[in-house]
């Protein structure tokens, strides 16, 4: 990557973001252009922080995609098995059943 000129307040903010994932600023960068392209690939997934680091999580759930997809294996990565079982593990925002 050469020469991205960002606003003082983007570049403070991509600072902040670099600090917190503890990364340089360049690598942090493209983290973040990473992660915005697999959201455009898998609109159904957003990246959030967590104890175990920046991870891709399933929209309106609690879950994490490597947690759905343990529930997929369950079903042989059956889709229509997994999304009849959607409820139990937390998918479009319910709860998940404890």
């Amino acid at each position: 990557m050469t020469g991205l000129e960002l606003p003082d307040e983007q570049a403070a903010r991509l600072d902040r973001f670099a600090s917190g994932v503890r990364k340089p600023r360049l690598e942090a960068t493209a983290q973040l252009i990473e992660e915005a392209l697999r959201h455009e690939d898998f609109r159904a997934i957003a990246f959030r922080d967590s104890v175990l680091g920046r991870q891709a999580y399933v929209i309106g759930s609690t879950l994490a995609v490597w947690e759905v997809v343990m529930v997929a294996e369950q079903y042989a990565l059956d889709a229509e098995k997994t999304a009849a079982h959607r409820d139990d593990i937390g998918i479009e925002g319910r709860p998940r059943q404890v």
